[in-house]
């Protein structure tokens, strides 16, 4: 079984599940998941997870995101974006400037409703399912942040009728959304037309393939030199080595004493996560720090029966 992190280049059309499904035919595993979901329609990064990479997920899921895409002026859609039944025309004259202007008005925390063709879930049924049978409930709104939100059109294109767009955002941020609240401060609707994810936490889409690629390189034995490990999928953690003795106690389910440490990377504070990592490079366990830890440590000196860290994940 393949453990790590692959990024896949997803085309418009299948849905991220179908994704799923593809790899698992392609490697002929079953575990196999992804970090966030993309619309059918939209293209670009997917952070699939393998094996015991699927453990990461709630550490993957929270990290930021960055999407390009275009928004069409003048036009609204019951789904908020291209693939939805037209509700209305507006006239659009407008400058560039001014959508710059409104665009920019969005950065910072804000809240923003979820539309109902998502995959939200209300009352146990996910929104697109009671959206497909005419029912419309209520959603709460949630908090997100906008962190940029830059209009790349030029700004001597005169009454543009669309604009590209570069966004960055916090976890469950919804672009259709975003693009439709934009036209409707600019007084003449809009809807998401385009989107691409390029980049999700340290991950970037230029280093993704496409499934026909990754179906390639398995079937010539390649695809491993593709594969993130689990213990670079979170490169922003400190890292813990221990010895032998340190990997059996993980084993065992006990926390790490500081006799057992070997080497940390750099300063940890009490409570915080850290990876440990056994003496053969490869990730142990995620892990919380019970006291503040120094890279200059001398460990060896410390009294053996401290307790140093408390695992929480466990990969053996």
């Amino acid at each position: 079984m393949i453990n790590g992190l692959l990024l896949i280049d997803k085309p418009a059309g299948p849905t991220s599940h179908d994704v799923v499904d593809e790899l698992r035919r392609i490697l002929g595993q079953r575990r196999v998941g992804h970090t966030g979901t993309l619309d059918p329609m939209a293209t670009g990064l997917l952070v699939m997870m393998l094996g015991q990479a699927t453990r990461l997920s709630q550490y993957l899921e929270s990290d930021e995101k960055e999407y390009e895409g275009t928004i069409r002026l003048g036009i609204t859609t019951d789904t908020l974006d291209a693939q939805g039944k037209i509700l209305e025309r507006r006239s659009c004259r407008l400058n560039i400037a001014k959508i710059k202007n409104e665009a920019a008005g969005f950065v910072g925390k804000i809240k923003q409703v979820p539309p109902m063709v998502s995959a939200v879930r209300v009352d146990g049924r996910r929104l697109h399912q009671l959206a497909r049978a005419g029912k419309k409930v209520e959603r709460a709104a949630r908090d997100i942040e906008i962190k940029s939100f830059d209009i790349l059109t030029p700004d001597n294109i005169s009454m543009p009728t669309q604009v590209d767009f570069h966004v960055s955002c916090s976890k469950g941020t919804y672009i259709r959304v975003l693009a439709a609240e934009l036209g409707e401060r600019l007084g003449c609707g809009a809807h998401l037309s385009r989107l691409k994810r390029v980049k999700s936490g340290h991950f970037h889409l230029s280093r993704a393939l496409d499934l026909h690629k990754v179906e390639s390189l398995h079937k010539a034995g390649l695809l491993k030199q593709k594969i993130i490990s689990p213990r670079a999928a979170l490169p922003d953690w400190a890292e813990l080595i221990v010895d032998a003795v340190g990997y059996r106690y993980i084993g065992d389910g006990c926390s790490l004493l500081t006799s057992h440490i070997l080497s940390l990377d750099k300063p940890v504070l009490t409570t915080e996560r850290v990876k440990i990592i056994g003496n053969d490079g490869k990730l142990i366990c995620l892990a919380e720090a019970l006291m503040d830890l120094d890279n200059k440590t001398k460990f060896h000196k410390l009294p053996v029966v401290s307790e140093i860290a408390r695992p929480v994940k466990v990969f053996l």
